[in-house]
């Protein structure tokens, strides 16, 4: 029989043995954060022209935003827009608002509606608490709003569709893009002209139009670009405009307006049969029954960008570039042409030949569009509006 200790130094034995057997617990150390780089660049083959029907199929989205349904963000708060009112802001509430909702389903978007000229003047007066995110503009108001530092650079990552755009669209890069374009020219009663339809601008100056015209108002944000015209007409340039004051001083407007709205219900009385103004207007009159005709001169109609751009001293920066990428997508651009009535920015947009023909800044009419340089608008706006207020109101006003 073993002893004692015998025993005791075999159980001792064993359960080293049984401690080396169990497996070795290694301890590892993960960081609380871990991160990693995935390639986000996607090649796509940019065609000339892409059918609308094609474009209904397909959104490219910000590279820092996946597309719709793949990723939710879920920032709550609340993205605030400057913008016309009327069929600008219905556009956007119907068709662009509901995609950018898909990425952020939890931010209330806010529509801050309003003439150009008070909108920017409110920016202005808010520079240093604004309320706006986004700021939708002519290129006159961009470029006033940058010089006064009113706008932020944008972050070209986080706005990739603003590849592949009309020259036209990026006329201050950093700055954001526009999405679309419309063009000042005439609107006209076939009716009342029959046989010998407006066709240039110095129609304006036939004697049986007189009392009947509407005609942009001094504030209107063509102002600067129709004082040109005038000059130009009767031998006059930017640097002279005294031709121009002299021909503007001899038209009879029935309508000084700032919107289509201040003179279609005149014209559908027939109180007014020739208007200047842009082309899209003249179409939705069309759309809704009016017995009108946009037509460009052979002069040239006066384009004017649709912009929009990020407000300096926002906390939404990368959702209002989120916001602008959607707006310059294949999909939101097919219903610029086809829904707001407004030329759109990408290239690769293709038209039906109706639509060729209705917008007046498609591909089909580029020829016949000029651009005013819209930093020249801001410089000269000032002087005009004083000489047009001293030389042309008082006799509008008789």
């Amino acid at each position: 029989m073993p002893s004692i200790k015998t025993v005791w130094i075999g159980l001792t034995l064993l359960a080293v043995v049984l401690v080396a057997c169990q497996p070795a617990t290694v301890e590892v150390q993960v960081p609380a954060t871990v991160e990693v780089q995935v390639p986000v660049t996607v090649e796509v083959e940019v065609t000339r022209q892409v059918s609308v029907e094609q474009t209904r199929e397909v959104l490219v989205t910000p590279t820092a935003a996946p597309r719709p349904g793949e990723f939710v963000n879920d920032y709550s708060g609340d993205l605030v827009i400057s913008v016309w009112g009327g069929t600008t802001e219905e556009w956007i509430r119907e068709f662009v608002e509901p995609v950018f909702k898909k990425i952020y389903p939890n931010v209330t978007v806010i529509y801050d509606v309003g003439g150009m000229s008070a909108r920017y003047t409110k920016l202005l007066a808010q520079r240093s608490n604004p309320e706006i995110d986004l700021f939708m503009s002519t290129g006159e108001s961009l470029f006033a709003a940058i010089g006064e530092g009113l706008l932020l650079k944008v972050n070209r990552d986080n706005i990739p569709n603003m590849q592949g755009l009309y020259e036209w669209a990026t006329p201050a890069p950093e700055y954001g893009a526009a999405y679309a374009a419309i063009a000042e020219g005439l609107c006209y009663n076939p009716d009342f002209f029959g046989d010998n339809p407006p066709t240039s601008w110095l129609d304006l100056w036939r004697p049986e139009v007189q009392g009947k015209l509407a005609v942009p108002a001094f504030g209107h944000s063509q102002m600067p670009q129709f004082v040109n015209e005038a000059a130009e007409l009767h031998g006059g340039n930017v640097g002279n405009i005294d031709p121009g004051l002299e021909a503007l001083a001899q038209l009879r407007p029935a309508a000084q307006t700032f919107f289509y709205t201040g003179w279609n219900a005149q014209f559908d009385a027939g109180d007014i049969v020739l208007a200047v103004d842009f082309d899209y207007y003249c179409n939705f009159m069309a759309q809704t029954g009016s017995n009108i005709r946009y037509v460009i001169p052979e002069e040239g109609a006066w384009g004017s960008i649709q912009h929009a751009a990020v407000v300096a001293g926002t906390d939404n920066q990368e959702m209002v570039e989120v916001f602008i990428n959607l707006m310059l997508s294949p999909e939101v651009q097919a219903s610029v042409a086809n829904d707001l009535l407004n030329a759109p920015a990408r290239l690769d947009v293709q038209l039906t030949p109706d639509q060729e023909e209705l917008l007046a800044v498609s591909a089909a009419h580029q020829d016949h569009i000029k651009w005013f340089p819209e930093n020249v608008s801001v410089q000269v706006r000032p002087g005009w509006t004083e000489l047009l207020n001293a030389r042309v109101a008082p006799v509008w006003g008789q």
